[in-house]
Parts: structure tokens; C-alpha cells; sequence
């Protein structure tokens, strides 16, 4: 999979310049909770660290604000699983863009909608790819000078050959640069 040590490879250079041009950017992992109802099935996942799910809530996470209202966030999740020889897959990329009601202020609520795509096999015969939409609510809090802590309440609609609805709930814990 070439896209995942681009991605890493970008984050790892990009990050450090945004920070030295004066955007700020938060890196860190999440716990979370989800509720995914997909083709018939309710299913509850716990991730810790990780978002809570196999559709794609990171286990680490990279907000970058522009200008101090405006968070920019690309989700990656890459979840595989093996059971009785058989290996499943789940990669996906999301997209986030942010609004943050006060962020002069130690802590703000802010709204987020998302959007991106996904692609999944289970074992060697089925495969599944699809997009994904929807949003989110959250707090965020500005520890002393350089961590940060969120909470944030999520809806995800997941289009593919059986349509999916998730609910998450996640905590956040990261560091500013």
C-alpha cells in the first residue's frame, strides 16, 4: 500500500513548515465508542487508542488550522483483521473541515462535516469500496501552552452495496505545535 509511507512521509515533512509559518497544527490519538448499523446488523466497537470502529475513525489524528476558526483534518485508518486463515482489510481517507466558534478562548465548541472514501476485502473473494458523509459536534480545550483535550460526537452515512449509518463518540487527547 504506497499511498499510507506517502502519507506519513508528508505528515512528517509538513507538519514541522506549518508550524514555522504560524498555523497550528495538533497532532494526537483518540478513545471512542461507535455504534455502526450495516446490511441487518447492529454492531458496538470499542477503540482505545483509535476511534472505536474498523470504518474509519484514526487511531491518530493531525488537525491543521489555517486561521484559528478553521480546522482542516485528514482521517486515515488502515484495520486488518485475520481469523481462521482469512484476512480482511479495511483502509479509508477522510476529509474534515472545521469551524471553531471561539478559538481565542481555552475552549470552544466547534462544528465539522466530512467527507471521503473507503475500500475493504474479506478474505480473498470479497471486496467491498464506497464513499462516505456526514458530521460533527465537539469541545475542544487548550491545555497550558501545548495540549489539547476534545470531545466530539459524530454521524457517518458509509454508501456501498449495503448502506451503513455510525454514530461515535470519541475523546481526544493531543499535543500543539
Amino acid at each position: 500500500m504506497r499511498p499510507i509511507p506517502a502519507l506519513l512521509a508528508f505528515l512528517a515533512v509538513a507538519t514541522p513548515a506549518f508550524a514555522q509559518d504560524g498555523v497550528t497544527v495538533e497532532a494526537g490519538t483518540a478513545l471512542g465508542l461507535a455504534w455502526t448499523h450495516a446490511g441487518g446488523a447492529n454492531i458496538t466497537s470499542v477503540g482505545i487508542p483509535g476511534g472505536g470502529t474498523l470504518l474509519g475513525i484514526s487511531t491518530f489524528y493531525v488537525s491543521i488550522f489555517p486561521v484559528p476558526k478553521l480546522m482542516l483534518e485528514p482521517q486515515l485508518n488502515v484495520t486488518t483483521t485475520s481469523s481462521n486463515g482469512n484476512t480482511s482489510w479495511v483502509f479509508s481517507g477522510i476529509g474534515q473541515i472545521g469551524y471553531l466558534a471561539y478559538p481565542e478562548q481555552r475552549g470552544s465548541p466547534y462544528i465539522a462535516a466530512h467527507g471521503g472514501v473507503f475500500h475493504s476485502t474479506f478474505g480473498s473473494d470479497t471486496s467491498y469500496t464506497g464513499g462516505a458523509f456526514g458530521g460533527s459536534a465537539g469541545y475542544r480545550w487548550q491545555i497550558g501552552r501545548g495540549g489539547a483535550l476534545r470531545f466530539e460526537v459524530r454521524y457517518r452515512h458509509w454508501m456501498q452495496d449495503f448502506e451503513s449509518e455510525q454514530f461515535t463518540f470519541t475523546l481526544g487527547v493531543g499535543g500543539i505545535f
